[in-house]
């Protein structure tokens, strides 16, 4: 395994530690970060980054603008998860950083100490477990010994509440250098089909398939099906016109998604000469998969598919969702596009939603499988 392969699955985990609610799983995020960017002689970040020279770009709150601006001061003030743009908790302008400024800023203070997102970071993984288990020594470890110990807001401690944060606002910026070094570019204003979604999905019983969207005429080709399958993994998967069926997954829900909460989904398959690119994007991380062409050859008989929402092809299957906003484009969209429909979704206060609960559901006008003799 070479350093790109290595950072691809490394920061892949970062993904899935970064997006969870188990205090372990998130623990873990620590090392990895430590791996990429804080170990001694040449982080993984850098060996990954030799040749694309890559200028990393971390888009933050600042925290210093969220500090408690009363008097007299607090005796302590942490700041969370409004670090995060994404959230856009408060109003605030993201502040645009290098790597040594976006590690170096102040996230909290306790009793006139303060501690940076490199502390956090250090901490976790040197003393909290992440990679090694020690004794705190200094005045800031015990400071954040205590802070570990105290729960808010989640059953997540106030020190893994803001690794978390951190690791998402990292996964953000390490975002455009996964598109470069997957040189996914060179897929992007071609042919294809791109599937935005701006969806609520709502808390599925264990074992069933919440299905979201099903494109196509027959079960067994041309078809494309996006849901939930019976363990809760996000599904994106493809069935050519040959019936051969290609998966693509992006874990359970609190990885991939959170269950009632808004969130943009984008879908896209485009074929350039020979081969085909499958990708999943979830706004903070995508997944995807280069396949030959022949595997997936779409041939709609129509430049205008049929499709169904809330339903499979034939409205058998059930669903658990609320739909904002969908939109069809028939190429790959750019990075840039993404962003901007992305900002766009969260941005628009939507008075109207259309809500699908178990066999409620919408089909394409003159759906072949829905007209009656």
């Amino acid at each position: 395994m070479d350093s790109i392969d290595l950072f691809l699955h490394k920061s892949d985990d970062l993904f899935l530690a970064a997006n969870s609610s188990d205090e372990f799983e998130i623990l873990k995020s620590a090392g990895i970060i430590r791996q990429l960017f804080l170990e001694k002689g040449m982080p993984l970040f850098d060996v990954a980054n030799k040749s694309l020279k890559h200028k990393l770009v971390f888009s933050i709150i600042d925290p210093i603008q969220l500090k408690p601006d009363i008097l007299p001061s607090p005796s302590s003030w942490h700041i969370f998860d409004a670090i995060e743009p994404s959230l856009n908790l408060t109003g605030h302008s993201p502040l645009t950083c290098n790597r040594d400024k976006f590690f170096s800023l102040v996230l909290g203070n306790k009793d006139g100490v303060d501690y940076t997102i490199k502390d956090i970071i250090s901490y976790v993984a040197n003393k909290m477990g992440a990679i090694h288990k020690d004794t705190p020594k200094s005045k800031k470890e015990k400071m954040l010994e205590e802070l570990g110990k105290k729960y808010i807001y989640t059953n997540i401690s106030m020190v893994l509440y803001h690794l978390r944060s951190i690791s998402r606002v990292i996964l953000n910026a390490l975002k455009p250098f996964k598109n470069r070094i997957l040189n996914i570019s060179r897929f992007e204003g071609q042919p294809g089909l791109s599937i935005q979604l701006y969806l609520k999905l709502f808390y599925q019983d264990s074992g069933k398939t919440l299905f979201i969207l099903d494109i196509g005429e027959s079960p067994d080709k041309n078809r494309i099906s996006i849901y939930l399958d019976e363990r809760g993994d996000l599904c994106f998967r493809v069935i050519n016109s040959n019936g051969n069926c290609v998966f693509l997954r992006a874990a359970t829900s609190q990885h991939a998604f959170f269950f009632e909460t808004p969130c943009h989904l984008s879908f896209e398959i485009v074929t350039i000469s020979n081969e085909t690119l499958l990708l999943l994007d979830l706004s903070n991380w995508f997944f995807c998969k280069f396949l030959p062409k022949t595997e997936i050859d779409l041939s709609f008989s129509s430049g205008s598919p049929p499709s169904v929402i809330g339903s499979d092809l034939f409205g058998k299957e059930e669903t658990n969702i609320s739909m904002y906003d969908m939109r069809f484009y028939n190429h790959c969209l750019t990075f840039d596009e993404k962003l901007q429909i992305n900002n766009y979704f969260n941005q628009t206060e939507y008075s109207n939603t259309i809500r699908f609960i178990g066999n409620q559901f919408l089909h394409s006008k003159n759906h072949p499988n829905f007209i009656r003799n």
